[in-house]
């Protein structure tokens, strides 16, 4: 559930709420919707049913944000690459690369890199930003890409080798991706 939250984006915005607090709603939305079968229709049976629909519309709704972070991610991933590999050309320093990047960027890639440049700030150690950046993702293309911009910062190689590896591999993707969409919306 915490790993929802955070995919979702509700953490960014609610910082507070943690997998616990997020099941308390979810029992607070319950117990509102037996509440209110009871006293406007006196129906056991259907205060639990609404109680259970209240709680599973709560939850419904945390999986629709995280399921169009994971969309907007998807969509952003090639102008992210790309935006790096350009400042990548200037540079050799991932932390000012990022900074470089962050400028660039909207949606949630942007919140991404901001927190991976607080997290770098902070703790002083990129290795724990990169780890965190990239368990706050669910799409495994853009953990890839975190992961092979840690490994460059590792073994210091260069970037703009492995960036322009790794847009090749997401055209292959999207063209796929496209031809996926293609098959099934001609049937």
């Amino acid at each position: 559930i915490d790993r929802l939250l955070i995919t979702s984006g509700l953490r960014r915005v609610i910082p507070f709420l943690s997998g616990e607090v997020f099941i308390g709603m979810l029992l607070l939305a319950f117990t509102f919707g037996i509440v209110v079968g009871i006293v406007f229709a006196g129906n056991i049976f259907l205060a639990v049913f609404l109680g259970c629909a209240f709680a599973v519309a709560i939850y419904v709704c945390v999986l629709a944000l995280s399921a169009r972070t994971y969309n907007q991610i998807e969509d952003g991933t090639s102008i992210f690459v790309s935006i790096l590999s350009n400042h990548a050309k200037g540079s050799s320093d991932i932390i000012t690369i990022m900074q470089n990047t962050h400028k660039s960027l909207d949606g949630p890639i942007r919140s991404l890199v901001a927190r991976f440049l607080y997290d770098a700030e902070r703790t002083g150690n990129i290795d724990v930003a990169f780890d965190y950046m990239k368990a706050s993702v669910d799409n495994r293309q853009f953990q890839t890409i975190v992961l092979n911009l840690k490994n460059c910062m590792h073994y210091q190689a260069n970037y703009e080798e492995v960036l322009s590896q790794m847009m090749g591999q997401i055209a292959a993707q999207l063209s796929a991706r496209e031809e996926r969409k293609n098959v099934l919306f001609s049937m």
